[in-house]
């Protein structure tokens, strides 16, 4: 019998557990990779990138890599998470321990240019002053909309399209 496969679940299933089986983004994961393997981890990632070049996903990698349990990568959508409130909400769980089994917790804000001004001023000095076991990836598509002030206090890592070719390799390891 045939098994129907949606969008999320072929999505989950082919989405990289490693900076290896990351598709396209060598030079990204290569310097990544080097800053765990010196043991100087940035404590704020900014990933600019099209859609579908690999941002949540590489973040989710880095929270695997830092040792997160699930129930401490927070993913957040700035489409929705966009006001000063939700960002002061969201700064008074960080000083709160790991509940799972992790050492740290890393926070994924997707589409993090669609924040608000008072939400970038509300979060810049906590970026500054992050508590030890607290780690954020901040995933954009327009950098340019993100305030210097904030791209300060960042690593920031330009993700490019992945190309036909790299798509094509990626898709003929799937099928055989």
């Amino acid at each position: 019998m045939n098994k129907i496969i949606n969008d999320e679940q072929l999505a989950n299933k082919y989405r990289p557990k490693t900076f290896d089986e990351v598709v396209g983004q060598d030079s990204v994961t290569k310097a990544i990779k080097k800053s765990f393997e010196q043991n100087k981890v940035p404590k704020v990632f900014l990933f600019e990138g099209k859609s579908g070049t690999g941002k949540t996903s590489i973040g989710r990698i880095i929270g695997n890599q830092l040792q997160c349990s699930d129930f401490d990568i927070t993913e957040l959508d700035s489409g929705v998470f966009t006001g000063v409130d939700s960002v002061r909400e969201l700064i008074n769980t960080l000083y709160f321990a790991p509940v799972g089994n992790g050492v740290n917790r890393l926070i994924i804000v997707d589409e993090f240019h669609l924040c608000s001004k008072q939400a970038f001023g509300a979060l810049l000095k906590t970026l500054e002053e992050l508590p030890q076991h607290v780690y954020f990836c901040l995933c954009t598509t327009d950098l340019k909309k993100i305030p210097v002030n904030i791209q300060t206090r960042c690593h920031i890592y330009k993700l490019k399209p992945v190309s036909i070719f790299e798509l094509i390799k990626f898709l003929e390891k799937i099928v055989t």
